[in-house]
């Protein structure tokens, strides 16, 4: 609201972000408690999303050169937009000591009302970083004091990030694997590998995520008395 860079000010009429929310769901338990489904469906409405918008023109007060390196934008409210879709989630216990949970959404948001016609998220688009498909799985395995975690999630359909050309998709593959010793009642040594298979991807368009990443690190919990 207060941004005082000529080329990026603040829009002192901005609106509180507000939503409603409908949501429905299923939980059952079946073959003796072994696998456990979720159903869920929602319907959510978001009114006065706080939106950023590019501009295609210097507004005044802007050096020439700050707007052709940086460009110029501002903030509004985009008035009306939905997320209407559904969730499946479920958790078997394939072993006593192997567990796979998973869960999948389908989320086709879609923007209702927006006051800037030139900006992307106008009338019709969908809503960016809010994939239509989306889901992950994780393998856990507890056996002999120890914890191993394989885990990976992706994203596909609609718009991930916006550039100035329009908007951009990006898949995202990464996978994580996590291992868990309990070296005593409260501590635990712990290593963690993500993006196992080292792939390229972008949660925001121009900020590629790390690479294959390891860490290392110990745990201890405390106790109140």
């Amino acid at each position: 609201m207060f941004g005082s860079d000529p080329c990026f000010l603040g829009n002192p009429s901005l609106r509180p972000e507000q939503s409603r929310t409908v949501h429905a769901g299923i939980d059952q338990k079946l073959a003796s408690d072994r696998l456990h489904v979720t159903v869920d469906y929602f319907d959510n409405r978001f009114r006065n999303i706080v939106s950023f918008g590019l501009l295609f023109s210097p507004p005044p007060g802007c050096p020439l050169s700050e707007f052709n390196s940086f460009g110029a934008g501002t903030f509004f409210n985009t008035d009306l937009a939905r997320s209407r879709g559904g969730s499946l989630s479920g958790e078997a216990r394939l072993t006593q000591w192997l567990t796979a949970v998973g869960n999948y959404t389908y989320d086709p948001t879609r923007v209702l009302a927006a006051p800037n016609a030139f900006d992307p998220p106008i009338p019709g688009n969908r809503l960016i970083r809010r994939p239509v498909h989306s889901g992950n799985l994780l393998l856990n395995a507890a056996f002999h004091r120890m914890n191993w975690n394989l885990s990976g999630y992706f994203t596909a359909g609609g718009p991930t990030a916006i550039s100035g050309l329009g908007s951009t998709t990006t898949r995202l593959r990464p996978l994580r694997f996590c291992r868990i010793l309990q070296l005593r009642p409260r501590l635990q040594s712990l290593r963690r590998i993500a993006n196992l298979a080292d792939k390229k991807y972008q949660d925001v368009l121009g900020f590629l995520a790390l690479g294959r990443e390891f860490r290392i690190g110990v745990k201890y919990t405390t106790r109140r008395e």
